[in-house]
């Protein structure tokens, strides 16, 4: 038998509200899905950005031997002088510039330079690689700060290391913060281990 009686005010309200509690689930889990998806992305976002320095990097690294490389005593940055040419004896031609590469704590990125031997004080000697100090290494780093030389190559960089395990070994290691939605800031790290080739470096 039909019930003539209609939908009465508290039936209404009640279906209203598990309307709006429904809803505000669904809204909830779309929002929780598209916070992850953006986090996803910036962490390989950032995986890909570490990638790609680090093969910036280990090019500039290509052109140059183990004796060409100079590493700061705090680990954050290096300086590489290139190999420009070998003559057809074996003697190597070495760069009158040194490219400097530095971890900016203050601006969070990776930078790069390049700085004339001569504003060092150091006399270049073509067939052989320059014997660079700690103090004329952190003397580059402020010339090249003071006058703007540097440029920025990877951003979001919260720590930067360079070591030497080995005699022809260059480790190097970076540590990006990634802002990803919602969530605390995450880090992404990355690793890469460079291997020089020549063993007349030993």
């Amino acid at each position: 038998m039909k019930n003539p009686r209609g939908i009465t005010v508290p039936e209404l309200l009640v279906s209203m509200f598990l309307l709006g509690l429904v809803s505000s689930m669904i809204a909830s889990v779309l929002r929780l899905q598209q916070t992850h998806a953006y986090a996803n992305e910036a962490r390989l976002s950032s995986r890909k950005s570490i990638q790609l320095t680090f093969q910036s990097l280990e090019g500039i690294l290509d052109a140059t031997s183990t004796s060409g490389v100079h590493l700061a005593a705090d680990g954050q940055g290096f300086s590489v002088q290139k190999i420009e040419g070998v003559s057809a004896s074996g003697t190597r031609n070495w760069s009158p510039f040194l490219y400097l590469h530095r971890h900016n704590m203050k601006t969070g990125t990776l930078e790069t330079g390049r700085i004339d031997l001569s504003e060092l004080g150091i006399t270049h000697q073509p067939t052989l690689p320059s014997a660079l100090t700690e103090d004329q290494l952190q003397s580059g780093f402020t010339i090249l700060e003071a006058n703007e030389l540097f440029k920025a190559v990877a951003g979001n960089v919260e720590s930067f290391q360079v070591s030497r395990p080995g005699p022809l070994t260059l480790e190097l290691q970076i540590t990006s913060l990634v802002t990803s939605g919602r969530y605390k800031s995450e880090r992404v790290k990355g690793e890469r281990k460079f291997f020089f080739a020549s063993s007349a470096d030993i």
